[in-house]
C-alpha cells in the first residue's frame, strides 16, 4: 500500500513539476523571498524542511500566486519516502486542500487515490495503535500473573527445604 502511494505521489510529482514555484507574476516580496526560500530547502535540505516551509507559506499567503504550487509540495514532502518525519495527517489535509483548487481531471484523480491510500494508512496505523496498546496489557498482565506463580513457587519450594 505505501508503495502504491509512493508510486502515486511521483507520478503526480513527474506530471505536476518537481520544481516549486518558478513562475513570477506577485509584486508581494515577502512571498517571493518566502517561496525562493522553500524552494531552495526543496533542493537542498531534507523533505521535513521543505514540507514544513512549503506549509508556512500556504498559510501565510493564501492569495499568493505561489499558493497553488506551495499547497501541492507542502502535500509530497509530508508524505514522501525519505521523510524520516512522515506526516499523513498533514499530507491529507494539503492534499485535501490540493483538490478543491480546481485541479484538471487526471490530476484530480490521483490526487483523490492519494487521499484514499493516506486515509487507509492514517486508520490502519490507528488500528495497529490500539492493538499494540492491547498487547502490552495482555503483557502486562502475563507478567502479573508470572511473577506471582514464582512467589508461590518460591514458597512452596521454601517449605520443602525447611522440612
Amino acid at each position: 500500500m505505501n508503495k502504491q502511494l509512493i508510486a502515486i505521489c511521483t507520478t503526480m510529482l513527474v506530471l505536476t513539476g518537481c520544481g516549486g514555484s518558478t513562475y513570477i507574476s506577485n509584486n508581494d516580496p515577502d512571498a517571493k523571498s518566502a517561496i525562493q526560500r522553500a524552494d531552495s530547502l526543496a533542493r537542498v535540505s531534507t523533505p521535513q524542511s521543505a514540507a514544513a516551509a512549503y506549509a508556512d507559506f500556504a498559510e501565510q499567503y493564501p492569495h499568493s500566486c505561489y499558493y497553488k504550487a506551495a499547497v501541492r509540495n507542502a502535500a509530497f514532502f509530508h508524505c514522501d519516502p525519505l521523510n524520516t518525519e512522515l506526516d499523513e495527517p498533514a499530507a491529507l489535509h494539503w492534499f485535501q486542500v490540493y483538490r478543491d483548487l480546481g485541479i484538471s481531471g487526471n490530476e484530480r484523480q490521483e490526487v483523490d487515490a492519494c487521499i484514499g491510500l493516506l486515509k487507509r494508512n492514517i486508520a490502519l496505523r490507528s488500528k495497529m495503535s490500539k492493538k499494540a496498546a492491547d498487547l502490552e496489557q495482555q503483557v502486562k498482565y502475563a507478567n502479573e500473573e508470572i511473577r506471582k506463580l514464582k512467589d508461590v513457587d518460591v514458597k512452596i519450594h521454601e517449605r520443602k527445604t525447611k522440612k
